[in-house]
């Protein structure tokens, strides 16, 4: 009985740690794409005062 509820537990908890790692994935690569932009955006702007 408790066994089951473990396994349960630990199954739960395996979906949240992995969602967790895929979100800390997406939001590394929004940054990157944001950092991206925000420099070309910079440049663009830079050249054109």
């Amino acid at each position: 009985m408790f066994d089951d509820y473990i396994k349960k537990q630990n199954a739960s908890l395996n979906f949240f740690k992995n969602a967790v790692k895929n979100l800390q994935e997406l939001n590394k690569e929004l940054k990157q794409d944001n950092d991206k932009w925000e420099k070309k955006n910079n440049e663009y702007l830079r050249k054109n005062k």
